[in-house]
């Protein structure tokens, strides 16, 4: 095999925010390094981890506002390059050979949310580059904050015609971030990063599945993007990351619960009966030889 080309993204900070899964960040963050080079690594934590990344500590951050807030207000004080990589521990960089330089006409890009068609679709902040000059202009009084609105829809959606027709700040379209990153699409070719657990599925081995358990915080264990992960390896055939992921998931939650999501997700009621069945199986043997 040869070597990889490494992007030179050196006026880019790679960061993330997390105070419940910051090892789990951590690791989103190595990832990425290890197929780019970046000209800082940030973990904002309230946690004292070991990490190659720079850690800036922060407030235990308990909730979707509180997140939201500090993304918003208080991550661009601890900045010192013209762009921010921002990611997630679901969320990281994938295919370095994806980089394209036109990545940089543009002060925002996310992957694409499918639902909205009002040509504000751009798009999801848990993988998303941003310029430090849009994350500014965001921090500042001009903005205020508002109740019970993600950062990511803050931007894209509420601030989105100000920011365009008031300071010229730029979204890319809908073709570039779909290049750029997939959250609810289906990917239709090499993309630079993703987001969201249910995609965990195309990037990660058994082994990395495992590890990745082992790190996360139980309530993170038994989310829906968690259990459609789960509906995702049983749709892929993927039946030994499956039982992975079932046994894991039933140390938080019952069997009831696990059939139940599945089928709000809009897995057949009797695909849903039939796996986890399938699985519990296997679960109460497993514990049965213990």
């Amino acid at each position: 095999m040869g070597h990889e080309l490494r992007p030179d993204l050196r006026s880019v900070t790679v960061c993330a925010v997390d105070s419940l899964n910051p090892r789990l960040a951590a690791r989103a963050l190595k990832i990425s390094s290890s197929h780019c080079s970046f000209g800082d690594v940030v973990l904002f934590t309230h946690e004292d981890i070991e990490t190659e990344a720079r850690i800036v500590r922060t407030p235990h951050i308990t909730s979707h506002k509180q997140y939201s807030d500090f993304v918003l207000k208080e991550v661009i004080q601890h900045i010192h390059t013209p762009w921010v990589l921002l990611i997630q521990w679901d969320g990281y960089v994938v295919d370095p050979s994806a980089w394209r330089a036109e990545f940089f006409d543009y002060d925002y890009i996310g992957a694409r949310w499918p639902w909205c068609e009002d040509g504000m679709s751009v798009g999801n902040g848990g993988f998303s580059l941003r310029s430090a000059k849009l994350m500014r202009l965001i921090a500042s009084d001009a903005f205020p904050l508002r109740e019970r609105i993600h950062e990511d829809e803050f931007i894209g959606r509420i601030c989105r015609p100000i920011l365009e027709a008031e300071h010229g700040i730029r979204f890319a379209p809908d073709e570039v971030a779909d290049r750029f990153s997939y959250e609810h699409t289906q990917p239709g070719g090499p993309t630079f990063g993703f987001h969201s657990p249910h995609n965990l599925f195309r990037h990660i081995s058994d082994s990395e599945l495992r590890e990745l358990l082992q790190l996360a915080h139980p309530s993170t264990i038994s989310a829906d993007s968690m259990i459609a992960l789960f509906g995702n390896y049983l749709a892929g055939g993927k039946f030994a990351a499956a039982q992975i992921l079932y046994s894991r998931m039933r140390g938080t939650v019952s069997a009831d619960y696990i059939r139940g999501k599945l089928i709000g997700l809009n897995a057949p009621r009797d695909f849903a009966q039939y796996w986890v069945l399938l699985c519990e199986t296997a679960f109460g043997r497993k514990n049965i030889q213990r």
